[in-house]
């Protein structure tokens, strides 16, 4: 762990010297000449505020606008940002499980006491939203020796769960249970074993989804960002929209033909729904059906489709031969996507392929350069000096300064962005 102190010392001390004038575009720093880190992994909250840099003998928090530690783990089984549910106020909070005393929240963001909850429970969902902090927990037990399944809902205030449901365990099924939160905080959602219900947030009143004389399974849900509908991905029917209110069902959408469907979201007011299926992902026009997909490709080496601007989204696939990846750009507008432009590359990089804060830069590594570019056009800003090795994973800054990036050696290192990417203007 001092060692990772250290280096992060390094880096601190580096990055600060680069605030008191404008550094160069592209220009590399990294956190040790001589210390590397081993199997590094390294995560972003969702507004980017910190970073997680994983390491064998520990984790550090960082800061990602002053590249300056927050925290420090030790001895951490894993730690990791959890699951987000709808639009958050902040970056959520860390979560963190200790082998020293089991399984509990963290809270380094400020939203308010640690909840503890029990050494068996698994953690599936915490997430803050405009109504304080929502977590859901199961017991984890070994489903092959019980015949339920006890989910606990607990809220930021309150010492004992705000609910308790008891979900029977239904054999040779996957039994997974996918959860959401409104963004209001009034509404958490869980599917279990194809049903849905929803959970006053309030009351902690749980009532259950009927859809009537449809006969399909429910896979997953997603809320609206007002919270007044939900919208409810089934097995191989339509997609239905769920009226919070009075649990009233209607149909949203045919979509197209995904195979395993898995997760969904819903974007822009519900006018656009996002669909995970077990090779794809599909954004879908909830008016014209109109859709545009990406291809997961390898384990290491998945793909990225996602909004990065209120009408514009970023795809990025490995082709189907491995060797070359490709990436570019769409804008949603009257009922359909348009194609800004298609970029082949080899040597790709996707887990480095990164959108700045104020939407309008894209950064990415193949295996012989990393280079910044617009959005918009992919028009050339800058390339990256040359790193010690090929990197391996990426992230921007929260204002868009720097990339913080590890390579394939387990070096860390920052790379000056261009000012056309500081800020953060994105919806």
């Amino acid at each position: 762990m001092r060692a990772i102190v250290a280096a992060l010392a390094g880096l601190i001390g580096a990055a600060g010297v680069a605030t008191a004038q404008q550094p160069a575009a592209g220009r590399v720093t990294y956190a040790t000449e001589t210390v590397s880190f081993d199997n590094v992994r390294i995560a972003a909250a969702p507004r980017g505020s910190h970073v997680l840099i994983g390491h064998e003998q520990g984790t550090i928090l960082l800061d990602s606008a002053t590249v300056k530690e927050a925290s420090t783990f030790d001895a951490t089984h894993t730690v990791e940002f959890v699951p987000t549910a709808g639009s958050i106020q902040r970056d959520i909070p860390v979560l963190v499980r200790r082998m020293a005393d089991g399984q509990q929240v963290s809270d380094p963001f400020g939203v308010g006491p640690p909840i503890r909850i029990g050494l068996s429970d698994v953690v599936i969902l915490a997430v803050t939203t405009a109504d304080g902090l929502t977590i859901a927990t199961h017991d984890g037990r070994d489903e092959a020796n019980s015949a339920t399944r006890t989910l606990r809902i607990h809220r930021s205030g309150r010492e004992a769960p705000l609910a308790v449901v008891e979900l029977r365990v239904t054999p040779q099924r996957s039994n997974e249970v996918r959860v959401a939160v409104s963004a209001d905080g009034r509404r958490f959602a869980y599917v279990w074993d194809g049903t849905a219900a929803l959970v006053d947030l309030s009351t902690g009143a749980v009532r259950p989804v009927q859809l009537g004389e449809r006969n399909t399974a429910i896979n997953a849900i997603a809320f609206t960002a007002d919270g007044a509908r939900a919208l409810l991905l089934t097995n191989d029917g339509p997609l239905l929209w769920l009226d919070t209110d009075d649990l009233t069902v209607s149909t949203a959408i045919e979509p197209p033909k995904l195979t395993k469907r898995f997760d969904t979201a819903v974007h822009r007011g519900g006018a656009v729904i996002e669909i995970e299926s077990r090779r794809q992902r599909a954004f879908i026009d909830a008016a014209t059906g109109k859709h545009v997909l990406a291809e997961r490709g390898s384990s290491t080496n998945g793909f990225l489709l996602q909004f990065v601007a209120p009408d514009l989204l970023v795809r990025a696939y490995r082709g189907r031969m491995g060797k070359v990846a490709l990436y570019g750009a769409y804008r949603h507008a009257a009922g359909a996507f348009k194609q800004l432009y298609k970029q082949e590359l080899e040597g790709l990089v996707l887990g480095t392929l990164q959108v700045s804060p104020n939407g309008a830069c894209l950064f990415y590594a193949t295996t012989q350069r990393a280079e910044v570019r617009t959005v918009a056009t992919n028009a050339l800003l800058a390339k990256a000096a040359e790193t010690h090795a090929p990197l391996s994973s990426a992230v921007f800054a929260a204002d868009g300064r720097r990339v913080i990036a590890v390579d394939e050696a387990g070096g860390l290192l920052t790379i000056d962005a261009p000012v056309a990417c500081h800020g953060v203007t994105r919806d």
